[in-house]
């Protein structure tokens, strides 16, 4: 098996065709020189028609008519764009159906007036115009010629010009793989300093709070939640029971003491900043509590529940909050006390700072993951286009040479 760099391939291939498609290329390459000869030539023919100045042969009647005519061809024919090596069939067919398009303009207009300035004109512009219809059916017969080439030999070598594109196609991928490689690389890189900055400023972070009161604040705090998870908790069973109590207070016909309404609706809505907003003794939860216990009956509740319900009501108006309340209150002052301290040594800023620093790191490493993700994802498509590319490539080189090869890289 043959091994060709990517980079080589192209001229390997080029000089295993060649015979195959040199002589065509060749042949296509002398019609388009008789189509540009004759293109000349029509050319040539209108420019004569300007060039009649005798007043019999060039009567007003018929002047300005060759002239438009010969105008309109002329203008016609420099539209009209060469194809430029290499002929590959895309650019013949594309120059040909430019070719069938001039052409059958100038019919159009040849087939309307060429008849009456015949009649019309002296013996001179019938000469010419005898000319002209000469270049224009010479023309016509290498386009035609053109066209037989095209559907006959030039569609034939058009699979290696296939060929060829994929080859290009090849180089451009390759170059893209490489690109995002070195993307990722540069994406690495910055992950790298991010993730050190960030351990940095773990480490210093880690280090403040080794400070004996910035461990006791923390314990303080998690204490303090441990309290609202389990004051929520016991407050959560209460919000069905109020909820049906405040849509019974809705429905009219029933009173309750000046206050309740509006601390029932405060209690329903944020239970737990309406406690600490209370004084130790919790006078409205126990009121809101009271009057509940006496509307139960009127709730229409399961027997069960009513009991339960009741229960709970007396647990709360007999203090069994208390201990929340004081030792919440005994913790947020001690918390708070700390916190003074820690703030005029300057650890909570220091902390604080630190803390920003982190959560500023974090986004910027959580931003280059996600591009670096999406650009690996490009990077992995990329190599699957490579891999069946090549794949693809080599079977079709085998298929028009006879020649095993592989392609490296």
């Amino acid at each position: 098996m043959l091994e060709i760099p990517l980079s080589d391939l192209a001229d390997w291939y080029s000089t295993k065709v060649k015979k195959q498609v040199e002589p065509v290329r060749k042949k296509t390459q002398k019609i388009i020189e008789k189509i540009q000869q004759g293109l000349v030539d029509i050319n040539s023919s209108c420019e004569k028609f300007s060039e009649i100045t005798t007043v019999s042969e060039r009567d007003e009647l018929t002047s300005k008519s060759i002239e438009n005519l010969a105008n309109k061809y002329q203008a016609r024919i420099k539209e009209i764009e060469l194809p430029q090596e290499p002929l590959i069939y895309e650019k013949v067919t594309k120059f040909a159906q430019s070719l069938k398009g001039a052409l059958e303009y100038m019919w159009q207009i040849g087939r309307r007036w060429i008849p009456k300035l015949s009649r019309a004109s002296g013996q001179t512009y019938k000469m010419n115009i005898r000319e002209l219809d000469y270049h224009m059916k010479n023309l016509h017969a290498e386009w035609g010629t053109l066209e037989r080439l095209i559907d006959k030999d030039l569609k034939k070598i058009k699979v290696y010009e296939d060929i060829f594109d994929e080859i290009e196609k090849m180089k451009t991928i390759l170059q893209d793989l490489n690109t995002l490689k070195e993307e990722m690389k540069t994406l690495e890189s910055n992950l790298s300093q991010l993730n050190a900055k960030k351990d940095l400023y773990s480490e210093k972070y880690s280090d403040i709070n080794k400070n004996p009161l910035i461990s006791e604040r923390k314990k303080i705090d998690n204490e303090i939640s441990v309290i609202i998870q389990n004051l929520k908790g016991e407050l959560g069973y209460f919000r069905k029971p109020l909820r049906k109590f405040e849509k019974f207070l809705g429905e009219g016909n029933y009173f309750v003491r000046p206050g309740c309404t509006d601390q029932l609706t405060k209690y329903i809505n944020n239970p737990l900043e309406t406690f600490f907003a209370e004084t130790e003794e919790y006078p409205n939860l126990k009121m809101v509590m009271a009057e509940l216990k006496k509307a139960i009956p009127r709730l229409k509740l399961k027997p069960r529940d009513e009991k339960k319900l009741e229960k709970e009501i007396d647990d709360i108006n007999g203090g069994s909050f208390l201990g929340y309340r004081r030792n919440y209150n005994q913790l947020s002052q001690k918390f708070q006390e700390i916190s003074q301290s820690l703030k005029e040594e300057g650890l909570l800023e220091e902390l604080e700072a630190i803390q920003n620093d982190i959560t500023q790191v974090q986004r910027e490493i959580s931003e280059f993951e996600q591009k670096y993700s999406r650009v690996k994802d490009n990077y992995d498509r990329t190599l699957i286009k490579i891999r069946d590319g090549r794949k693809n490539l080599e079977q079709e080189i085998l298929s028009t040479t006879k020649e095993e090869i592989k392609i490296n890289f």
